[in-house]
């Protein structure tokens, strides 16, 4: 079964440049299926499907959480 996962990310610098890098950065991640940028506390929500928590997990910790400009990632796993 699918992990299926809601990431809410904040950005240290939200200049439009540093907004369309992580973007695009989204686009080259298989786990992220729709990254939408969104207003209030984070910078975008990502919707993500992994084939296991394991996979999830690896995919926060190596990719998401050490991209360039990344400063907050909040995850919530559907049930």
């Amino acid at each position: 079964l699918d992990v299926v996962a809601f990431c809410l990310i904040g950005l240290h610098h939200q200049a439009d440049a540093e907004l369309k890098t992580f973007a695009e950065r989204t686009r080259g991640w298989p786990i992220v299926r729709d990254a939408w940028m969104v207003s209030g506390e984070s910078d975008f929500l990502l919707h993500c499907v992994a084939s296991d928590l394991g996979a999830f997990q690896t995919f926060v910790i190596e990719d998401l959480a050490s991209a360039p400009n990344v400063d907050t990632v909040r995850t919530a796993l559907t049930i």
